[in-house]
């Protein structure tokens, strides 16, 4: 229970070892029991934890990787007053980007677009991007739930340009099996296949399966852009599948 704070923040001012003049802080505040003095000093050992299951390595990686980034990860509290966790990173001196690379810039055609995964940061995120390349957003948690959407924009008039669909749901209606309804419902439906599995059967051959195209989980925005351009301008015929180690999402 409770209520967790995080708010960033610049500084000129920095706890030692740090030696940069300018950083950026993130605090982590709780309001929980807090931690007792005696705790303070070896909170960020390895192995320690007041907790009877815990094994006292995730302050211990927190503090490692602030220290690998040059920055450091300090902590402030008592008890019944909770606790105060502070990470100081570098400020950079680049450029801020708010545009997407030009590879990922907005399809000229535009439409609407439904996303289907049962992972709602998936989602989001996948609809962020979408946004920001010009179309408009719909979402399904599942293959019943695609199914509906579909059905119903038909039915308004307001077709869907394409589906991005998750392969795998558990518990629920995959995009395989969900698309092969949605083609009773529309035989020139668009379908790209999603899947965290690059070695899918059914993501190396989307075409075979019925898909338009596929991507496979994580991915950078400009692949999904391209991705995207090439259902827009016909150039799906030609089988592309996007992998991708270091990711947006």
């Amino acid at each position: 229970g409770g209520t967790v704070r995080v708010a960033g923040r610049n500084t000129t001012e920095s706890p030692p070892p740090l030696t940069e003049d300018r950083y950026i802080v993130i605090d982590v505040v709780d309001h929980g029991v807090g931690i007792p003095e005696s705790h303070l000093s070896r909170i960020f050992d390895p192995y320690f934890s007041t907790k009877q299951e815990g094994r006292g390595l995730g302050l211990a990686s927190a503090y490692s990787i602030a220290r690998k980034h040059e920055g450091i990860l300090t902590v402030q509290s008592k008890p019944g007053e909770g606790a105060v966790f502070s990470l100081y990173l570098p400020a950079s001196n680049a450029e801020i980007r708010h545009q997407l690379p030009d590879t990922a810039q907005a399809p000229a055609h535009g439409g609407r677009i439904l996303i289907m995964d049962d992972d709602d940061a998936v989602r989001r995120i996948t609809g962020l991007i979408v946004e920001q390349l010009g179309f408009e957003v719909a979402y399904a948690i599942d293959g019943e739930e695609a199914i509906a959407s579909y059905r119903g924009a038909l039915a308004e008039q307001r077709p869907y340009t394409a589906v991005l669909m998750d392969l795998t749901i558990p518990g629920g209606m995959g995009g395989q099996e969900a698309l092969s309804q949605l083609r009773a419902i529309d035989p020139a439906v668009t379908a790209v296949v999603m899947s965290g599995y690059s070695n899918d059967p059914v993501l190396a051959s989307y075409r075979d399966y019925g898909f338009s195209g596929g991507i496979s989980k994580p991915f950078k925005a400009a692949d999904l852009a391209q991705t995207l351009n090439d259902l827009m301008t016909g150039d799906h015929r030609s089988p592309k599948v996007f992998e991708s180690k270091k990711s947006s999402v």
